[in-house]
């Protein structure tokens, strides 16, 4: 009891469905080069494809293969979705691996994906994720070399690979761990070809225009020793025991105070305690919050 049906008698099946959607044969049943053994119905599903009905119920079940994914590939061209519904896919096993492997000599875009029709107001056209923050979401290279994705959403340089930023436009805002690798920092002089005096305090020295810590504070004189105060926009002492010398090493750095925040705005002022020479140089040092 074997029956072969070719492709051009599939119509000729659906004629004969009649009330029940399903066509009941004998035990074994070839279509194409597909051997269906103990398989005694074949059936069509909602978008009306015909599939090995096992159970003969006129339902599709879990594990009952459509017959036009034949044994080996289907083609390409014929993946298609006729029911306009979401169509999911889950690979549950390490051994199901998908590869779309492109070895022609090609000249243009080998995987494209496109929004061109419908006017949509949201959503994301591709949207990759990742639970465990040990998987790499995304590689672009040539395995070894180039640049990664982790799932937390950092970008990575590896091997030879590099990352290099052409522009920036807007108003970028860095923070989180990694706001070290960003460091800011203004200079500032102050000149009197008469000498400085101990009068010459100056408000409004600077103003950070977005919220910052203060790091480090360094000055320099071009002749003697000063000593200056730096406050912040309430009257509260950024440095202490702040000396400046003309020997411009790591000695003229600042102690700073607990007074490091500084908010969008606010104003850095300086207090000269003691002037010295005609030239006074300072530099501050800070991260961006």
């Amino acid at each position: 009891d074997e029956i072969s049906i070719t492709a051009g008698a599939i119509e000729l099946l659906r004629a004969f469905e009649g009330t029940t959607d399903y066509v009941a044969f004998p035990t074994f049943i070839a279509i194409g080069d597909r051997v269906a053994a103990n398989t005694a119905c074949i059936a069509k599903d909602t978008g009306d494809r015909l599939f090995h009905d096992t159970d003969c119920d006129g339902t599709k079940d879990g594990g009952e293969e459509f017959i036009d994914n034949g044994a080996g590939a289907a083609s390409w061209e014929a993946l298609t979705n006729t029911a306009d519904t979401s169509t999911d896919y889950t690979s549950d096993n390490t051994g199901e691996v998908v590869t779309f492997d492109f070895q022609s000599a090609f000249a243009a875009d080998q995987f494209s994906i496109k929004q061109t029709t419908g006017d949509p107001t949201a959503g994301t056209l591709l949207d990759v994720r990742a639970t465990d923050a040990q998987v790499v979401v995304m590689r672009a290279g040539d395995g070894t070399n180039g640049i990664t994705i982790d799932q937390a959403g950092a970008l990575t340089a590896e091997g030879s690979g590099s990352i290099t930023a052409t522009a920036i436009s807007g108003a970028p805002a860095f923070s989180g761990a990694n706001i070290d690798s960003f460091p800011e920092n203004f200079t500032k002089t102050l000149f009197d070809s008469g000498g400085l005096a101990d009068t010459d305090d100056i408000s409004s020295l600077h103003r950070f225009k977005a919220a910052a810590t203060v790091t480090e504070v360094w000055c320099e004189t071009d002749t003697g020793t000063a000593t200056i105060t730096l406050e912040d926009g309430s009257g509260n002492d950024l440095t202490t025991s702040c000396t400046c010398d003309n020997t411009g090493d790591t000695g003229n750095t600042c102690t700073l105070t607990a007074n490091v925040a500084f908010t969008a705005g606010e104003l850095l002022d300086l207090l000269m305690v003691t002037a010295a020479g005609n030239r006074l140089s300072f530099d501050v040092r800070y991260d961006l919050d």
